[in-house]
């Protein structure tokens, strides 16, 4: 079978294979242009189902580039490598396929990838129904992890009120030479949604803000260099002490 007989055979396996998503979009558009309204249209569905088409339309792509590259008969022994490739790049799309018309994607699928990034996009926050006067008494009267005259910043912090003066950070009942960043960690563990331990990059990005806005330590600025070495640390420590339990 020569390049031309088979370049137009896997065009159309791949008209056959998305003609609907294809003539939805058709309809789709041909309405908008005629300024009628889609009430037949679930985007959260088919916005997907898109996503996917392009993923198994830049497949095929790929697939035909290989197959030009083959010389005389595609099952030649000389063609070996590009008849391989070609064969796991048209697997995609015909995955693809079966796929995005599945019950599964329709009901499970886009539901958990919605929560993934949901979940990926939520923002720290406060656990519900603090008890913020405790919390104050523990943490400048007995843990002396703040400073005596942070006793209004921190509850503001708490209240989620502008913070100033900053609340500084000393060394308290943690006995060393400077004052360390582990009680802080330790608080802000216990006081936020799901704990800090475990964080992707944006909430990382987001707790070092919060701390170099609101904190000092021994009443110097705290970069979010060294709070972000310390972090690390921090949770490489409780992952370790996870893994003995």
């Amino acid at each position: 079978m020569n390049y031309e007989t088979l370049k137009w055979s896997l065009i159309v396996l791949f008209a056959l294979l998305f003609g609907k998503i294809i003539w939805i979009q058709f309809i789709l558009f041909s309405e908008y242009m005629f300024n009628s309204k889609s009430s037949w249209y679930n985007k959260q569905v088919e916005k997907p189902r898109i996503y996917f088409f392009i993923i198994a339309l830049i497949s095929f792509r790929f697939s035909i580039y290989f197959l030009s590259k083959c010389e005389g008969e595609f099952l030649d022994s000389k063609n070996l490598k590009y008849s391989i490739g070609i064969v796991l790049l048209l697997a995609i799309p015909l995955v693809i396929s079966i796929f995005i018309w599945s019950k599964k994607f329709k009901d499970n699928f886009i539901k958990e990838i919605k929560e993934f990034f949901e979940e990926l996009n939520k923002p720290l926050y406060f656990i519900e129904n603090l008890d913020i006067e405790a919390m104050v008494r523990e943490a400048i009267d007995t843990q002396q992890i703040f400073d005596k005259t942070s006793r209004e910043s921190y509850r503001a912090f708490l209240e989620n009120r502008e913070v100033k003066p900053k609340i500084n950070l000393i060394i308290g009942s943690y006995k060393s030479k400077s004052p360390t960043y582990v009680p802080l960690f330790e608080i802000f563990h216990n006081i936020y949604e799901g704990g800090i331990y475990e964080l992707n990059k944006k909430n990382k990005r987001e707790l070092f803000y919060i701390i170099t806005l609101n904190f000092t330590k021994d009443s110097n600025v705290i970069t979010e260099t060294n709070i972000r070495s310390s972090y690390n640390t921090w949770s490489r420590k409780i992952d370790r002490n996870l893994s003995k339990r």
